[in-house]
């Protein structure tokens, strides 16, 4: 194997890493993207709740785009996740900065990642020049034969 092929063939087989590392970096941004809508709906249905007095008629979604009608009493309190499954109760105005904050932190990663794709693909794009100036040596080289 000439020194052309084994280049070639390395070259490939990075760029089919990168591509899989970007492939990954795109799901978990789309992961990271789907929650934020979560927080962001959240966040303002929260704000929306607290300045009622109770006995409001709500829908809530129970799934599959299907919701069940309810009645929210207690419009003040709020059932925050913080992990692992658990829940902590929080006035609205401390559930509203709660989410905020989650927010914040992702978005922080939201951005990180973002930033890494963007390098992945920057390579990718470099190795692809790299290869196609290979193949292009390559096949000059067979024609002078």
């Amino acid at each position: 194997m000439s020194d052309n092929e084994e280049l070639l063939r390395r070259s490939i087989l990075e760029l089919r890493i990168l591509e899989g590392n970007a492939g990954e970096l795109q799901a978990r941004l789309n992961v990271l993207n789907v929650f934020s809508n979560e927080l962001q709906v959240a966040n303002a249905t929260i704000d929306g709740l607290k300045e009622e007095k109770g006995g409001v008629q709500v829908y809530i979604p129970v799934g599959g785009g299907s919701y069940i009608q309810g009645m929210v009493d207690e419009p003040r309190k709020v059932l925050v996740g913080v992990g692992a499954g658990v829940a902590i109760e929080k006035e609205t105005a401390e559930a509203i900065k709660s989410l905020q904050e989650q927010q914040s932190q992702l978005e922080s990663a939201r951005q990180a990642l973002q930033q890494q794709l963007t390098q992945v693909v920057q390579k990718m794009s470099e190795i692809r020049t790299e290869i196609n100036g290979i193949s292009r040596k390559m096949s000059q080289g067979t024609r002078s034969v």
